[in-house]
Protein backbone atom coordinates (compact mmCIF):
# COMPACT_ATOMS: atom_id res chain seq x y z
CA UNK A 1 0.00 0.00 0.00
CA UNK A 2 1.43 2.86 -1.03
CA UNK A 3 1.61 6.08 1.38
CA UNK A 4 2.91 9.86 1.34
CA UNK A 5 5.98 10.64 2.59
CA UNK A 6 5.72 13.89 4.75
CA UNK A 7 9.31 15.89 3.63
CA UNK A 8 9.92 16.84 7.11
CA UNK A 9 10.41 12.70 7.93
CA UNK A 10 13.34 13.30 5.68
CA UNK A 11 16.77 14.69 6.25
CA UNK A 12 16.55 18.57 5.59
CA UNK A 13 19.00 18.37 2.17
CA UNK A 14 16.99 15.10 0.88
CA UNK A 15 13.68 16.69 1.35
CA UNK A 16 14.66 20.09 -0.62
CA UNK A 17 16.25 17.81 -3.36
CA UNK A 18 13.14 15.98 -3.80
CA UNK A 19 11.01 19.13 -2.91
CA UNK A 20 12.68 20.66 -5.81
CA UNK A 21 12.81 17.78 -8.61
CA UNK A 22 8.74 17.42 -7.85
CA UNK A 23 8.13 21.50 -8.49
CA UNK A 24 10.41 21.37 -11.97
CA UNK A 25 8.23 18.62 -13.25
CA UNK A 26 10.78 16.03 -13.39
CA UNK A 27 9.00 13.84 -10.95
CA UNK A 28 5.59 13.01 -9.72
CA UNK A 29 5.85 13.02 -6.09
CA UNK A 30 8.65 13.04 -3.39
CA UNK A 31 8.03 9.28 -3.42
CA UNK A 32 9.11 9.01 -7.01
CA UNK A 33 12.49 11.14 -6.48
CA UNK A 34 13.40 8.34 -4.22
CA UNK A 35 12.72 5.65 -6.41
CA UNK A 36 14.14 6.62 -8.88
CA UNK A 37 17.42 7.30 -6.41
CA UNK A 38 17.24 3.65 -4.85
CA UNK A 39 17.04 2.35 -8.48
CA UNK A 40 20.03 4.36 -9.59
CA UNK A 41 21.86 3.21 -6.54
CA UNK A 42 21.18 -0.69 -7.63
CA UNK A 43 22.19 0.23 -10.85
CA UNK A 44 25.67 1.60 -9.89
CA UNK A 45 25.99 -1.83 -7.56
CA UNK A 46 25.08 -4.01 -10.54
CA UNK A 47 27.95 -2.13 -12.67
CA UNK A 48 30.39 -2.38 -9.68
CA UNK A 49 29.75 -6.25 -9.47
CA UNK A 50 30.13 -6.68 -13.17
CA UNK A 51 32.96 -4.70 -13.45
CA UNK A 52 34.55 -6.71 -10.43
CA UNK A 53 33.85 -9.96 -11.82
CA UNK A 54 35.03 -8.82 -15.01
CA UNK A 55 38.45 -8.23 -13.78
CA UNK A 56 38.81 -11.13 -11.61
CA UNK A 57 38.12 -13.23 -14.59
CA UNK A 58 41.06 -11.28 -16.30
CA UNK A 59 43.19 -12.08 -13.53
CA UNK A 60 42.14 -15.84 -13.69
CA UNK A 61 43.00 -15.68 -16.78
CA UNK A 62 45.96 -13.73 -16.96
CA UNK A 63 47.47 -16.12 -14.32
CA UNK A 64 46.96 -19.18 -16.17
CA UNK A 65 48.82 -18.26 -19.17
CA UNK A 66 51.79 -17.30 -16.56
CA UNK A 67 51.33 -20.64 -15.13
CA UNK A 68 51.37 -22.07 -18.77
CA UNK A 69 54.45 -20.11 -19.42
CA UNK A 70 53.32 -17.59 -21.77
CA UNK A 71 54.21 -14.49 -21.11
CA UNK A 72 51.55 -11.61 -20.35
CA UNK A 73 52.24 -8.35 -22.50
CA UNK A 74 51.52 -4.74 -21.28
CA UNK A 75 51.50 -2.99 -18.04
CA UNK A 76 49.49 -3.45 -14.67
CA UNK A 77 48.32 0.02 -15.94
CA UNK A 78 47.35 -1.39 -19.51
CA UNK A 79 45.17 -3.92 -18.60
CA UNK A 80 43.61 -1.80 -16.46
CA UNK A 81 42.71 0.33 -18.85
CA UNK A 82 41.57 -2.36 -20.99
CA UNK A 83 39.22 -4.32 -18.63
CA UNK A 84 37.97 -0.69 -17.74
CA UNK A 85 36.74 -0.05 -21.16
CA UNK A 86 35.55 -3.50 -21.74
CA UNK A 87 33.49 -3.78 -18.78
CA UNK A 88 32.17 -0.13 -19.19
CA UNK A 89 30.90 -1.55 -23.11
CA UNK A 90 29.13 -4.42 -21.28
CA UNK A 91 27.36 -2.37 -18.91
CA UNK A 92 26.88 -0.17 -21.94
CA UNK A 93 25.25 -2.55 -24.40
CA UNK A 94 23.57 -4.01 -21.28
CA UNK A 95 21.69 -0.79 -20.38
CA UNK A 96 20.53 -0.12 -24.13
CA UNK A 97 18.45 -3.41 -24.22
Amino acid sequence: MARNLNPADLPEDVARYAQAQVAAGRFASIEAVLAAGVQALEQREQNEREWLEYARQEAVDGFSQLDQGRAVQGTADEHMTRIERAARARIAERTAK
